[in-house]
């Protein structure tokens, strides 16, 4: 039963949380991590016990099945405090090693010790999902988890930092095995400096008893939600890719020799990449699918691990840099998966029995690390009996690209049809754009105005899956400007899920968008705003009035043309006839702007009216383009649109100009070429997309 924290708890807990993010790695990136495998590594392990280092991490869940019945009724946060006490302890016998008599006892004494350090560790992870949802609301949980992340690679940067300054000093030392013993004597400080800080967090609930059968059903329990059976699914390929992966140290260490205080310079630059794609990920996991987050991480995870394959097929020269791009590459994207796992294992964790389910996902983990080191036996047997010209880890490498491979097709399954090409549409340049673009607008914007407005509508109007969200989010903000740009840029990329949106900013009386708005909704598409335009005909604003009648032409549904010339007839000023005479031009009433464009000449209306008309009986016919051709030329020089006019109804060569006339008369032969040149008028509702 997770606690409930009043809010300044909450905040200090967090504050303490952070802590123990930035000494944690401090310990325990050099007692269990990289730098642990580099010793067993100097004492010669073979590439048996350097696979059983790497499955440690996750062959001691198995405790996760007893864990639940012996933690029962015990806090969360002192079952943490005290099971980091205990690795702590565990590796202070790490020091001891040098008293050891060989080293292959070393090795061993080093993998027992590790075991210990893990199944203690295992322990304090099956709380932390209930500590973190105890001090942080459902709402700043995914915020506060990327903090803790970011926190954790900073301290890994600082110990890596100070782990290549003593090897490159190591000369200092009696021997190389001292230098390692003065790096674990650090390690084993700071373990116990992250105890003391988790000592101090306040009481966070207890763990619900469950007896190793009720975990077991667990298991059952979350299979039948799709949710959680996702994660199971990728528990199963996740843990073995790690364990897979982490063979490059041995290719880096016995293929090219290469020295440890190497081997930490090519790791500060993969924790760099790590705090890169942190970052990049607090941009883009908010407007990328967990699902597309997956697929692009572990594409390019195949994609290196196929490259480690085929990595000495690169000349010799070159190896060391291809191997450095490659192991740079890997330690962003592993970093950046384990990120996006550890958030999504965080949210489908029910909130009072997350320590049972919690506990699931840890024996799901034992039986894919199993299944993992019984394909690497099996792949490496394979490639002697076959005799198979490849280097000594490829076929860790092959199962690492055959798992990636495996994530990616899982994620187009799950996703299916239309939903994976929409998965894939969010990982293409345009959309990761459209993306990093929102970000700097936002956090560069001061005031909002009419040239952000357009900035944002530029932004807004991309038509990527970001650009559809992103509208959605404008439509419903405070700000009527950047509501404004919203609506734009709907019209401009119409999708079919911002017609509720809009549909309410038409419909709200206080709005000041309403035209903007139900002038949208007839580029949307669709029949469920028809009833709503419908009652706005009536509406004492005949502009808005007027708009509606233009949206139900371009939906389909146009008023008959009398109701139209009826509505023109009473319209006041120039905006609301404009509006009527687009719903005319779309429904294909050529005819009646005709009407409309001859009474104007012979009341002598103003000349750009004319135009104006003229223009809209073009697009009434199909040939809008063809009539700002024809009157830009006779704005040029008078009887220049005539001529033009002349040849395209005739067929005439150019230079048979005739006469020069009025421009009334143009513009009345011009109407009549469009006619003569087009056998068959265009279908209701064709036309141009004009406001």
């Amino acid at each position: 039963m997770i606690a409930a924290l009043p809010r300044p708890v909450q905040r200090q807990a967090q504050a303490r949380s952070l802590l123990v993010s930035s000494l944690n790695p401090l310990g325990a990136s050099i007692t269990f991590g990289q730098f642990m495998y580099l010793l067993a590594l100097h004492y010669g392990a073979s590439d048996t016990a350097m696979a059983l280092l790497y499955a440690s991490l996750n062959l001691t869940g198995l405790l996760a099945l007893l864990a639940p019945w012996l933690l029962a009724g015990l806090d969360t946060s002192t079952i943490q405090a005290r099971a980091w006490f205990a690795r702590a302890v565990i590796s202070l016998g790490i020091l001891g090693l040098p008293l050891l008599a060989n080293d292959d006892i070393k090795v061993w004494a080093l993998v027992g010790l590790v075991y210990l350090m893990m199944l203690a560790r295992t322990i304090g992870v099956l709380a932390n999902a209930s500590v973190h949802k105890a001090i942080s609301p459902p709402r700043e949980l995914a915020a506060f988890s990327a903090k803790t992340h970011g926190r954790w690679n900073i301290g890994v940067l600082m110990t890596t930092v100070v782990c290549f300054v003593v090897m490159q000093a190591q000369g200092l030392f009696p021997s190389l095995e001292w230098a390692y013993m003065a790096l674990m004597a650090f390690g084993v400080v700071f373990n116990f400096a992250t105890a003391a800080a988790m000592a101090g967090m306040p009481r966070t609930g207890t763990v619900t008893a469950a007896s190793p059968l009720a975990t077991l059903a667990a298991f059952g329990e979350a299979w039948r939600r799709p949710e959680r059976r996702e994660v199971l699914w990728l528990t199963l390929l996740q843990m073995p890719i790690g364990l897979a992966a982490a063979f490059q140290l041995n290719y880096l260490n016995h293929v090219l020799g290469m020295a440890p205080g190497m081997i930490f310079l090519l790791t500060l630059g993969g924790v760099l990449a790590s705090i890169l794609t942190s970052r990049t990920l607090a941009v883009v996991a908010g407007r990328i699918s967990t699902r597309a987050l997956w697929f692009g991480l572990h594409a390019v995870l195949a994609m290196v691990a196929l490259c480690w394959c085929a990595v000495e097929l690169v000349p010799i020269g070159s190896r060391t840099i291809a191997c450095a791009v490659l192991w740079v590459m890997a330690a962003g994207a592993i970093a950046a998966s384990t990120a996006v796992y550890a958030s999504m294992l965080s949210e489908r964790l029910p909130r009072d029995d997350a320590t049972r389910f919690s506990a699931v996902y840890q024996l799901v983990g034992v039986l894919a690390t199993v299944l993992g080191l019984s394909a690497l036996a099996t792949a490496r047997w394979l490639v002697e009996v076959l005799g198979l010209p490849v280097h000594a880890y490829a076929h860790a490498f092959a199962l690492w690209a055959a798992l990636s491979l495996g994530v990616c097709l899982l994620s187009l399954r799950l996703a299916r049809g239309a939903a994976a090409v929409d998965l894939l549409a969010q990982l293409t340049p345009g959309n990761l754009s459209t993306i990093f673009r929102a970000h700097q607008l936002r956090t560069t914007e001061r005031d909002a105005g009419p040239a952000q407005s357009l900035e944002r509508e530029e932004l807004l109007a991309a038509g990527t899956p970001a650009g559809r969200d992103l509208v959605l989010e404008t439509l419903k903000s405070p700000d009527s400007w950047h509501r404004h740009a919203a609506l734009r840029a709907a019209r401009a990329a119409p999708f079919a899920a911002a017609v509720p949106a809009v549909m309410a900013e038409a419909a709200d009386a206080e709005s000041s968008l309403r035209v903007e708005a139900v002038t949208t909704l007839g580029f949307l598409g669709g029949s469920q705003a028809i009833p709503l335009l419908r009652g706005l005909l009536g509406d004492e604003d005949r502009w808005l009035a007027a708009a509606a009648a233009k949206s139900l032409a371009r939906l389909g549904d146009p008023l008959p043309p009398s109701e139209l010339l009826a509505l023109y007839a009473a319209a006041v000023r120039p905006r609301e006839r404009n509006e009527l005479l687009i719903a005319l031009a779309v429904d294909g009433r050529a005819d009646e702007i005709e009407s409309l464009l001859a009474e104007a000449m012979r009341n002598g209306a103003k000349q750009s009216w004319q135009d104006a008309l003229a223009l809209y009986a073009a697009q009434a016919r199909g040939g809008r383009e063809t009539m700002r051709t024809i009157l830009a030329a006779e704005d040029e020089r008078e009887g220049a649109g005539l001529e033009e006019a002349s040849i395209l109804a005739g067929g005439g060569e150019v230079g048979d100009r005739p006469a020069a006339r009025s421009r009334d008369q143009a513009i009345a032969l011009t109407l009549r070429a469009l006619a003569a040149a087009q056998s068959t008028a265009p279908p209701h509702g064709a036309g141009g997309k004009a406001d």
